[in-house]
C-alpha cells in the first residue's frame, strides 16, 4: 500500500522546486534546482543599492544589505510604529525576493527618518 504525502511548492532565496518524483520506494522526493550562481542571486536580491547611515547608541552604523536592516530593526531603539512595521516586513519580503531590496531601503529610510536615528 503506497502512503499518500502531501507536497507544497516551495521557494526559499533563489531555490526553485523543479520536480516531484517517485522513487522505487513509492515515496514522493523532492528534487531542487539550484541555480549556477546561487550566491550572486541571493546578494543582488538583498543589497541596497546605495547603503544607510544611522545612529545607534554608540556609534554611527552602515546599512548595506536587507538583512543588515533587519537585524538593526531587531533592537530598535525608537518607538515601533507603524514605519517600523513597514520597514521591517519589506525587509524581510526582500529577503525572500518578493520585493526589491530598493523599496525595502527606502521604507527603512522612511523608518530611520521618523525616528531621527539618520546619520
Amino acid at each position: 500500500m503506497e502512503r499518500e504525502w502531501p507536497y507544497y511548492a516551495l521557494g526559499f532565496h533563489g531555490l526553485q522546486l523543479s520536480e516531484i518524483y517517485r522513487e522505487q520506494s513509492g515515496m514522493r522526493c523532492v528534487r531542487w534546482q539550484v541555480h549556477t550562481s546561487i550566491e550572486d542571486r541571493i546578494m543582488s536580491q538583498r543589497r541596497f543599492p546605495s547603503p544607510v547611515r544611522v545612529k545607534s547608541a554608540t556609534a554611527d552604523l552602515v546599512i548595506s544589505t536587507a538583512w543588515d536592516a533587519v537585524e538593526f530593526l531587531k533592537h530598535w531603539p525608537s518607538k515601533r510604529g507603524r514605519e517600523y512595521r513597514i520597514a521591517m516586513q519589506h525587509c524581510l519580503d526582500a529577503l525572500d525576493g518578493l520585493i526589491s531590496a530598493s523599496k525595502a531601503r527606502l521604507s527603512f529610510i522612511c523608518a530611520a527618518r521618523i525616528a531621527g536615528l539618520l546619520a
